[in-house]
């Protein structure tokens, strides 16, 4: 059975869904296809990646750690609406960096809530700006 739309996207932040969808818009607009962008991207992957990996270092010792394994931590938005899907109105979840780790809590609090709890909110600009949030 193929999946719904909804299920394909939900690996996405709806921010990431909606640059997208600008981009293929201004892209059609100008003549252009999504095979002109990837083989822009594709003579650019040092230029873009630096940022990207210097606010993923500043964050990776920054963040909090993981209880089981000490891995940084990666703090992801809940967009489900408390209810059915999300009984516990949980508004963030922290995960865990290390694929062999499969920790996961869950809190009420928001992102920004949580970033400043714990003293992220200035480097989470950083690594916002540099497409890392997730």
């Amino acid at each position: 059975m193929p999946k719904t739309i909804e299920q394909l996207m939900a690996a996405f932040q709806l921010r990431d869904l909606q640059n997208l969808v600008t981009a293929y818009d201004w892209l059609k607009q100008n003549g252009r296809t999504i095979e002109d962008l990837r083989h822009y991207l594709a003579g650019k992957p040092r230029e873009m990646a630096r940022p990207a990996q210097g606010a993923a270092a500043l964050w990776n010792k920054k963040a909090p750690r993981c209880p089981r394994c000490g891995a940084p931590l990666l703090l992801r938005e809940i967009n489900l609406k408390p209810g059915r899907g999300n009984e516990n109105g949980y508004r963030s979840e922290w995960h865990c960096t290390n694929g062999d780790c499969i920790y996961e809590k869950y809190d009420r609090l928001t992102v920004s809530e949580q970033l400043n709890r714990h003293g992220l909110k200035n480097l989470a600009r950083s690594v916002r700006r540099c497409g890392k949030e997730r």
